[in-house]
């Protein structure tokens, strides 16, 4: 008898291995199929769809142990005075930072509260209110972890770090990022900048993050790596929030993998080295919903304080996280007490703890924006961004909703695995996964949908599915940067693709499951790693020119940073160049230059003539504008042409022409014309 049960569950074992390796194998082929732009989607669609059949298949044959996470019964501790007190001075100081920011001109006392007493008032105020909400209670032991898993946190962060510092500045181009090199100008220029203010007309993105970047620029200098330097520190700090968030979810294995996936990401790696704040929004949307999830499996009021404290800083940054963290929080809830109403019991009290330390820390945020009348959602309102309502009348109509299904909905999904991104932020010839994660990919979200039910199931197809539909509602629904705050859940999805189907595939053996885990993690963020420096970054840079489709003006400027004081820099060219990036580049680098940006018709005798005496002269010219040359040898002592030392194509690049200043000589020359 019990040689026939071992013959059983042997053979049980081997179909349900076959099984899922006959997945994966599907799998693989719907990323290639993705991939091959010869092949069509529908293909890729179908070797999905076949592959998450076979995967729900091997789980009737061999069901996993997907126990959820033990549920502690936490006494709900009430507040007592202490903690009353805490709180009510955190909410204060909050409000004095909110008075600070909102005060009228005629209240000159606000007005003279520095910055950094605005940033130490903020960080007060949310401690004290995480501190007197939570009770004391900070989860701060070290729960379930070990030496060795401590240690293994802290390498991944260290590579990821690592990854995002590594040739910082490879990128010398502005990528959109001159609204904070003019945010950071001015924190720098004025030590009273209200931190709450919008610090753009077309986004209401307060001066936080550009207050941080000016700080780094303080330590960095003020270079390509002192702007993006917290943007990489950041995206760093993502990689052990999103370990939190799996191993409070999940488990010890998912967690980890989750970790080192994310640290190698090339799109995550991207934005966390562009001084733009979108790579906030993970760190702080992973971090809330991490607690929460704690929240919900501890009952610990701490928990459920830290979650709101959390999901309040979401809407100090990027639109992206101010929408999606706080709807995706309270839809996880609602379906957690619809599925698992007999296994977590969702207090109001605890939710209501959230839900208050949330309040509290985004009202600031609210109450500027109120005041100054800026929209929540600044980039919505814009035309460029929501279809209007023509284009959803024309969707009713017949045809509409179809040429709608393919140009918005599947874009959505297809960004991920099949089409490159349209904007110049990530940019490349290829989706945002690389096949071999895709694989993973699509076997951890057919592996949560079958288990979505469960807590940590559900949030991952809710937020990756969130974000899929708000953004198949964009005008354009493939630009990369509407996609950063998935990425924690979409690390989370490949990581449980590969720990659950090697427990199927080596069911039993924990060593050999171990050794596949640790092979397949190792090598996906060896092969990401390298794919972003070896080959993404190299086509990003040529693309990023060949897409503006002029001489590469910011070149210039990077090139004349070690000129001499006073130096005038001349850009001269035959087609209008964006004057207010160039010049807002050499402003943030060296403000000691001096530069203007002509056109080659509008250059004559007469402008030469007018240029100012005693000084060096700097010319960046158009190598094949032979007039110009020749008008310039008239007029000034020129020194043979430079060019560019970083590798453009005499297309992209200007020649320059370095005219030094010789007392005497050099004015007479200039107003003789060379004669």
């Amino acid at each position: 008898m019990m040689a026939l049960w071992i013959e059983k569950r042997r053979f049980r074992n081997g179909l349900a291995g076959l099984l899922a390796l006959t997945a994966v194998g599907l799998m693989i082929a719907a990323a290639e199929t993705f991939r091959q732009f010869d092949c069509p989607a529908l293909d890729g669609f179908l070797f999905m769809l076949a592959g998450g059949a076979v995967l729900a298949a091997s789980l009737r044959v061999l069901p996993q142990n997907e126990s959820l996470p033990a549920v502690a019964s936490a006494f709900f501790n009430p507040l007592q005075d202490t903690h009353y007190f805490l709180a009510g001075v955190g909410a204060l100081l909050l409000a004095l930072l909110a008075v600070v920011n909102i005060a009228p001109p005629e209240l000159a006392i606000f007005h003279s509260v520095t910055t950094h007493a605005q940033f130490a008032l903020l960080c007060a105020g949310v401690a004290l209110v995480a501190l007197g909400l939570g009770g004391f209670d900070l989860p701060l032991r070290r729960a379930n972890l070990n030496r060795g898993e401590l240690l293994a946190v802290g390498a991944i962060t260290m590579l990821a770090l690592g990854l995002r510092f590594w040739q910082l500045d490879a990128v010398r181009v502005l990528v959109d990022e001159l609204n904070f090199v003019t945010a950071i100008q001015y924190v720098r220029a004025d030590p009273y900048v209200k931190l709450l203010e919008p610090f753009s007309s077309i986004a209401a993105f307060p001066y936080l993050f550009p207050y941080w970047q000016a700080s780094a620029v303080e330590v960095f200098g003020r270079s390509f790596v002192g702007l993006r330097a917290v943007s990489a520190i950041v995206g760093a700090l993502s990689v052990p929030a999103v370990y939190v968030l799996g191993r409070s979810l999940f488990d010890r294995r998912a967690a980890l993998v989750a970790a080192l996936l994310l640290a190698a990401f090339p799109p995550h790696l991207n934005f966390s080295r562009i001084g733009i704040n979108n790579i906030a929004d993970p760190l702080f949307g992973a971090l809330a919903l991490a607690f929460l999830g704690r929240g919900m499996l501890s009952g610990r009021r701490s928990d459920y304080a830290l979650g709101g404290v959390m999901l309040g800083l979401t809407q100090y940054f990027y639109e992206g996280g101010r929408l999606l963290f706080p709807a995706l929080a309270v839809v996880w809830l609602v379906g957690v007490g619809l599925f698992r109403r007999h296994y977590i019991r969702l207090d109001l009290r605890r939710v209501g703890v959230t839900a208050l330390a949330a309040g509290l820390v985004a009202l600031p945020v609210y109450l500027m924006l109120g005041v100054s009348g800026a929209p929540a959602a600044a980039r919505l309102n814009t035309r460029y961004v929501l279809p209007d309502a023509d284009y959803w009348n024309a969707v009713m109509s017949p045809g509409g909703l179809q040429a709608h299904l393919e140009n918005h909905v599947l874009p959505a999904f297809l960004i991920n695995v099949r089409l490159p991104d349209t904007s110049l932020f990530y940019g490349g010839r290829d989706a945002l996964l690389l096949p071999a994660l895709v694989t993973a990919f699509l076997s951890g979200l057919f592996y949560a949908l079958w288990r979505a039910r469960q807590p940590g199931f559900l949030l991952l197809v809710l937020w990756v599915g969130g974000v899929w539909l708000a953004n198949s509602l964009l005008l354009d629904s493939r630009q990369s940067p509407r996609y950063v705050v998935s990425f924690p859940a979409v690390a989370l999805l490949a990581a449980i693709g590969i720990t659950r189907l090697a427990a199927v595939i080596v069911p039993g053996w924990q060593k050999p499951q171990a050794m596949l885990i640790v092979t397949l993690a190792a090598g996906l963020a060896f092969v990401q790693a390298d794919y972003y420096f070896n080959d993404h970054l190299p086509f990003y840079n040529r693309q990023f020119r060949e897409v503006l489709g002029y001489r590469d003006g910011q070149d210039a400027v990077l090139r004349s940073l070690g000129f001499p004081p006073s130096t005038q820099i001349h850009i001269i060219s035959s087609e209008l160049l964006p004057g207010d990036y160039i010049g807002g580049l050499l402003h943030f680098m060296n403000d000691s230059l001096q530069l203007d940006i002509l056109l080659s018709d509008d250059v004559t005798p007469a402008v030469l003539q007018q240029m100012a005496p005693g000084v060096d002269h700097a010319f960046y010219v158009e190598v094949d504008d032979a007039r110009l040359i020749n008008l310039l040898h008239d007029h000034f002592f020129l020194r043979p042409p430079e060019f560019s030392p970083y590798g453009l194509l005499a297309s992209e690049q200007f020649a320059l022409y370095y005219a030094p200043y010789v007392p005497g000589l050099s004015e007479e020359r200039l107003q003789r014309g060379g004669g």
